[in-house]
């Protein structure tokens, strides 16, 4: 069965989507927006069935459905609608059926099953149905496993069932979209081809451990492998399922994004923060006080200056950060302090005074100070210099 589903609301087609793609035997072969555009895709896709909401812009859902209905009769149109409307308004406007989206998960592929076998009663008109008590078993069993799809597709983790083999079976939507996957991609693979090497060898014991009867579910903190070649850190939890003889049927692995990791990127959220805070605080004392200062990094090139520093060597902020310290300041003055960068870089703090000649400029007495900035790891990555000119104001040339 070929379902197109007509929504303007992004979040609504791609639900539907995701619980139709865990039926082999529908597929999803397109998606409107509108009324108009459903006419188009109608015509273009062909498809067997299309699930139509009502409150659109531009051209509404019973609109469209008139003019589906008078150009491919041989199409059902199920409405989908937040609003209540009677059946028989429903089948009035050329639709087979209406289901309210308060029931969507446990309605609609019930409804499509009866289009699919010939049986287009009204699900959401429990009144006119009388069942056997075989049919309210059958009935009870479908709802029992619409509601078990719904679960599995709209969970916040990762799910998916594997094969004592250790292929996948089945995955959801959560767990294709954090390991970069489609669903096909994923029936094609092993658990074994998304784990990290270094933490194979663990599981592949836990797993046979699980397999024989040892054990019946483990956890454990492991990394797989996206598509793209990146490592996800991850919680996994794995439970066997077995028959009534104890052999086992397949693992349901829950797969969550690492603790870990989530406090880890959530500690750096909050480092950028405090960083962003400082950074700014810094700007405010170094543009207020009449001291020239910079940072630069152990790369030798300028991450940061105040604008006195700029002024002093003629330059805008944005000609100097980012840039080498030697393209900024010549050559002979680079040679001149290079042995007190290499000294700070060692982790000591320097005072000197020096007379060196900047660019083009006459030679300049200055005195400066120069603070080793640690890395998280202790390391050195670059300093703080606060820089003074000494030169007496007869001998200086032009203002900067």
């Amino acid at each position: 069965m070929r379902v197109l589903i007509v929504d303007d609301q992004d979040f609504i087609r791609r639900g539907v989507r995701a619980l139709l793609s865990a039926m082999l035997d529908i597929e999803v072969c397109g998606e409107a927006s509108n009324g108009q555009e459903a006419i188009l895709e109608a015509e273009n896709l062909k498809p067997d069935v299309i699930i139509m909401d009502l409150s659109m812009p531009g051209m509404n859902g019973l609109q469209a459905i008139r003019e589906i209905r008078r150009l491919h009769s041989e199409i059902q149109i199920v409405i989908l609608s937040q609003y209540d409307i009677p059946a028989s308004v429903a089948k009035e406007s050329g639709a087979i059926s209406f289901i309210s989206k308060v029931s969507l998960w446990t309605k609609l592929v019930p409804t499509l099953r009866g289009i699919q076998f010939g049986d287009s009663e009204d699900p959401e008109d429990e009144s006119q149905q009388t069942y056997t008590p075989l049919e309210k078993a059958h009935k009870a069993l479908r709802e029992m496993e619409e509601r078990f799809r719904s679960t599995f597709e709209q969970s916040a983790v990762g799910i998916t069932h594997v094969s004592p083999d250790g292929h996948h079976l089945r995955a959801n939507y959560k767990l294709c979209e954090l390991l970069g996957y489609s669903r096909h991609e994923f029936q094609s693979l092993r658990f074994h081809d998304i784990t990290h090497p270094a933490d194979l060898v663990a599981e592949l014991d836990l797993s046979r451990r699980l397999m024989i009867g040892e054990i019946d579910r483990y956890s454990v903190e492991t990394r797989f492998i996206r598509k793209d070649g990146h490592i996800l850190p991850v919680d996994l939890t794995v439970n066997a399922v077995r028959d009534s003889r104890g052999k086992l049927k397949f693992c349901i692995r829950i797969v969550g994004e690492s603790v870990a990791r989530k406090s880890a990127l959530a500690d750096l959220e909050a480092a950028k923060r405090e960083l962003a805070v400082a950074t700014r605080h810094l700007d405010l004392l170094a543009n207020h006080t009449t001291a020239s200062a910079n940072r630069c990094s152990r790369d030798l090139k300028y991450f940061w200056v105040n604008q006195h520093y700029a002024n002093w060597l003629g330059k805008s902020v944005d000609q100097i950060v980012g840039q080498p310290i030697v393209d900024v300041i010549g050559r002979e003055a680079f040679s001149v302090l290079r042995p007190h960068f290499e000294e700070v870089l060692a982790g000591k703090e320097v005072a000197c005074e020096e007379t060196t000649t900047y660019g083009s400029r006459e030679p300049r007495r200055i005195s400066a100070a120069y603070r080793p900035i640690p890395g998280p790891s202790g390391s050195v990555t670059g300093w703080l210099a606060v820089v003074r000119d000494l030169t007496t104001p007869k001998s200086r040339s032009a203002p900067f």
